[in-house]
Parts: structure tokens; C-alpha cells; sequence
């Protein structure tokens, strides 16, 4: 019977487990989200600045990411917990919207990546008079 030295078998064994890690493990090890879903992509000022239907896609940079902030000495419009800022373009400048949104584990983004960001647009009223966006998901665009 013909026997292969240790090493290689164990050589062969390491390749085939690192393999399979990199097969199975996700690109966002720390992702409270689900993947962006199949809705219609607007821009991120169409998001913003009208009043667009119940759900809907942007593709936008990450800009900065917010971490742990304290906000007991800062008024409440001007404190922002944890989350990131986004935009149409990777560099905004005035002429750009940087938009905040609140998200878990800002970290799960990576500042310049471009991603596709679904929302839900959320309606009260008799009159379906705006009341806000929930982020929904997202996917990385390469």
C-alpha cells in the first residue's frame, strides 16, 4: 500500500478547510441587515427631497461613520448616535447631500465603499402625509 508523507496530507487538509472557509464565510461577518431588496433605484436627493412611493433603492457612498456619540450636553436636532452619513457622490461637496442615517453597528460599513440601500417610506394619516424612512438593507457595490 502506497502512503503519502504526514505533511503533505496535512498540507492537502489546511488547503481544503481554508478553502472552504473562504467559500462559506460572508463578506460582513458583523451585518445586522438584511442584503438591499429588488425595488425601483432614485437618487438620494429624489429620496430626500420629495415624497416618493413606500419603498425604494439608492446607490450611494459611506462618507463618514459615527460611533458611540454622546449626546447628553447636545440639543436633540443636532445629536447624532451611532450611524453613517451618505452620499451620491464619494467626495460631497456643499452642492451634494451628505444625508445621516441610524443604523446598528456602524461598523459593518466601510467609509468609500459604494452600496445599494433599500428604504421603507412610512405614511400616517388620512391624507398619507410623509412621517420618515426606515432603512430596510443594503449590498456592497464593487
Amino acid at each position: 500500500m502506497n502512503r503519502y508523507p504526514a505533511n503533505i496530507i496535512a498540507f492537502i487538509g489546511i488547503l481544503t478547510f481554508l478553502t472552504s472557509c473562504s467559500l462559506f464565510n460572508d463578506d460582513d461577518p458583523e451585518r445586522t441587515y438584511p442584503r438591499a431588496f429588488d425595488f425601483e433605484v432614485t437618487s438620494l436627493q429624489n429620496l430626500v427631497e420629495t415624497q416618493p412611493t413606500d419603498s425604494l433603492n439608492v446607490e450611494v457612498y459611506v462618507t463618514d461613520i459615527m460611533l458611540e456619540r454622546d449626546c447628553s450636553n447636545a440639543p436633540y436636532a443636532l445629536c447624532f448616535g451611532d450611524g453613517i452619513f451618505v452620499s451620491d457622490t464619494k467626495n460631497p461637496g456643499e452642492e451634494n447631500i451628505n444625508y445621516p442615517i441610524g443604523v446598528d453597528n456602524p461598523r459593518q460599513f466601510q467609509q468609500g465603499q459604494r452600496y445599494r440601500m433599500s428604504f421603507s417610506i412610512e405614511y400616517t394619516g388620512t391624507d398619507d402625509q410623509y412621517t420618515s424612512r426606515r432603512f430596510m438593507g443594503y449590498s456592497k457595490i464593487d
